[in-house]
């Protein structure tokens, strides 16, 4: 295992360690579920 693939395992605890972030993922997967999304273009408008 590199030092990378460490760092990048200390992050991911970390970041599961805090509840407003496992919140806040919860919350986007049930408004995806529900289809409350923008598509790009509602967002950044047509090309």
């Amino acid at each position: 295992m590199n030092i990378f693939t460490i760092l990048n395992l200390l992050e991911d605890l970390i970041a599961l360690n805090n509840k407003d972030y496992i919140n806040s993922i919860q919350k986007a997967r049930n408004e995806y579920k529900n289809g409350d999304v923008f598509f790009h273009d509602e967002v950044f408008g047509e090309r």
